[in-house]
């Protein structure tokens, strides 16, 4: 039976207005679909490849059309639900004189995707001034919301707000109150503040109430760290691929690479895994080199992933992963490009950040 992750990589992509030829004839001989979708739901790509098969006219298996057409309309409703409390929350906030971003896939999914579906989401992340944040999170408990604690599966190492909780429509809508866009041991040093950010925002609306995201040059790099600090998933290339895409014209490409290099080096990389369009390299500048050793495989987790994952992993596995991870995942993790030599990360600073992040590690209390 085929792999998996090739067909994942390929319909990692928003789909184009024409059918892909070539991704039609992918999904009609691929033969492995039992474990395909519960991969393409983990790397929360199960929409997309749906909305692909549609758009191809591809002739897959029945059942395998019908399991990717029921987790579509399941991520349909899901997020449903978190676009009116999402609305509500705008709403109430608004009123309170509070400011608040839409972070991550709250965000992506009106401004970015074709449309909202396609996005899975898990919770709600939001983002409010520093000397706001309390009260931000007094005016969502006046709305219903509940303190459930620290949520560690949630995020890792994270410090913000208790996670707060909502039940609607039968479902649980978790929201993360923010008061810098990265946080957490891994992220020392990056815990940029509303007032740190480049203005101005990027709006949307939700239903009809009107929202605000990062600026389209600061999203890419909020989206870059989160894809190396956090649990690795398709998904995540897609959102970084299609925002650049979507606002090439609106970015300031000159800014980007003097304040945010590794954001041009990554996309370079990205460009192995999902390809950008002629226009987006001419327009950012990127220039692609050899293809790294690994990027025919999934990027590897480095180092936050949850602790239950680490804790199902062989300690031989987890030693390997740690000191020796893949060409393709030690450039995404460093951001070093396709084009400059690896040489120094490999075995002079990636040695000495695993020291560093142990030493943290030891020291900083958990929460």
């Amino acid at each position: 039976m085929a792999d998996v992750y090739p067909l994942l990589a390929q319909v990692a992509h928003l789909p184009g207005r024409e059918a892909d030829p070539a991704l039609k004839v992918a999904l009609e001989a691929f033969d492995n679909w039992l474990a395909f979708i519960p991969q393409a739901e983990m790397h929360g790509l199960a929409p997309l490849t749906y909305r692909h098969v549609q758009t191809c006219g591809a002739q897959i298996p029945a059942d395998a059309r019908l399991q990717l057409q029921g987790l579509y309309l399941r991520h349909k409703y899901a997020n449903q639900s978190l676009r009116a409390v999402l609305g509500e929350m705008l709403a109430a906030l608004h009123e309170a004189g509070i400011e608040m971003l839409v972070l991550k896939g709250a965000a992506l999914a009106y401004t970015v995707y074709p449309e909202p579906g396609l996005r899975p989401m898990r919770d709600l992340d939001i983002l409010v001034p520093a000397v706001q944040v309390e009260a931000a999170q007094a005016v969502l408990l006046e709305i219903g919301f509940q303190a459930t604690g620290f949520i560690e599966e949630l995020s890792v190492n994270h410090r913000h707000l208790d996670v707060l909780q909502l039940e609607r429509n039968g479902r649980t809508v978790s929201v993360e109150v923010h008061q810098s866009l990265l946080s957490g041991l891994l992220a020392q040093g990056e815990e940029k503040q509303m007032a740190d950010l480049r203005r101005p925002f990027l709006p949307f609306t939700v239903g009809d109430v009107p929202a605000f995201t990062l600026n389209p040059d600061e999203m890419l790099w909020h989206l870059y760290r989160h894809m190396i600090l956090e649990p690795a998933r398709l998904m995540r290339i897609v959102d970084i691929v299609s925002s650049a895409e979507k606002f090439a014209g609106q970015i300031d490409w000159d800014f980007v690479r003097s304040v945010y290099p590794e954001v041009l080096e990554m996309l370079s990389l990205l460009h192995f895994v999902s390809p950008l369009s002629t226009e987006l390299r001419q327009m950012a500048g990127i220039e692609i080199g050899p293809k790294p050793v690994g990027a025919e495989r999934p990027l590897q987790d480095w180092p936050p992933v949850p602790r239950v994952q680490w804790n199902r992993m062989r300690k031989r596995d987890i030693l390997a992963q740690t000191f020796f991870p893949s060409e393709f995942s030690l450039r995404m993790y460093y951001g070093v490009g396709s084009r400059r030599f690896i040489f120094w990360h490999r075995w002079l600073r990636h040695p000495w950040q695993i020291v560093r992040w142990t030493i943290q590690r030891r020291v900083t209390p958990r929460r």
